[in-house]
C-alpha cells in the first residue's frame, strides 16, 4: 500500500519567547494529521517520544498506538484513531522533522459521534514550566484551538490530570464531573 506523510489541516500561530532578547512573537506553525500507516510519520512520532522524555509520556504512547493502528488486524481500530501535530514547519509535511513538533494530540471518535482527547502533549522543552532561553509558548492552546475549528459543532472531551484542570479551563473546556475530571468543549 502506498503511504503519504502528514498532511497539513490549517495554519496556527504560537509565540515564540526569546529570554536573551525580552521578546515574545507570534509565529506561524502547522497543524497537521499523521498518518499510522506512513514510515516517516511513525519514525518522527517515535524519535519525539524518546525525545521528550517527560513525567507523562504521553508522547511514546501516541508512537505506540500508531504502531498499533498501522499494524495488521487493527484495521477495526484505525478508522477511530487520529493523530496530529503542531509542527514549526510550513511545508514537505511528507518529511516532518521530530525537532520541529511542538504538540501532539491523539483523538478518538466515540460510539455516539463525540470525539475524545486520548492524549495531548507539548514538548516539555517549550511548556510553560520550561526555563530555556527560548521556547514556544502555547502549543497546547494553539492544538485545542485546531481540534475545536476541525470539530466544530461536536462535542469533544477529555479526562484531565488535575494539574492540567486550569489548562482546559482556560480554554474554554468545563468540568462535568469533579471526581474524574472530565472536561468537555461544545
Amino acid at each position: 500500500m502506498i503511504s503519504f506523510g502528514a498532511r497539513c489541516i490549517s495554519d496556527t500561530t504560537v509565540q515564540k519567547i526569546d529570554k536573551g532578547q525580552a521578546s515574545r512573537v507570534d509565529i506561524p506553525v502547522s497543524f497537521v494529521e499523521l498518518n499510522p500507516f506512513c514510515e516517516s510519520d511513525l519514525a518522527v512520532v517515535s524519535n519525539v517520544g524518546k525525545r521528550w522524555r517527560s513525567d507523562v509520556g504521553y508522547g511514546a504512547c501516541i508512537a505506540n498506538c500508531m504502531k498499533y493502528c498501522s499494524g495488521p488486524g487493527a484495521e477495526t481500530e484505525a478508522p477511530n484513531l487520529n493523530f496530529y501535530a503542531i509542527t514549526r514547519q510550513n511545508s514537505d509535511f511528507e518529511n516532518l522533522s521530530d525537532e520541529d513538533i511542538l504538540a501532539l494530540a491523539q483523538v478518538s471518535s466515540e460510539n455516539d459521534g463525540e470525539k475524545k482527547i486520548e492524549y495531548l502533549e507539548v514538548d516539555p522543552d517549550n511548556s510553560h514550566k520550561s526555563k530555556a532561553d527560548i521556547r514556544y509558548a502555547h502549543a497546547g492552546s494553539a492544538m485545542l484551538n485546531a481540534l475545536k475549528a476541525l470539530y466544530c459543532g461536536e462535542k469533544i472531551f477529555l479526562y484531565s490530570t488535575i494539574d492540567a484542570v486550569k489548562f482546559y479551563e482556560n480554554n474554554h473546556f468545563n468540568t462535568s464531573d469533579a471526581l474524574t475530571k472530565e472536561m468537555y468543549f461544545c
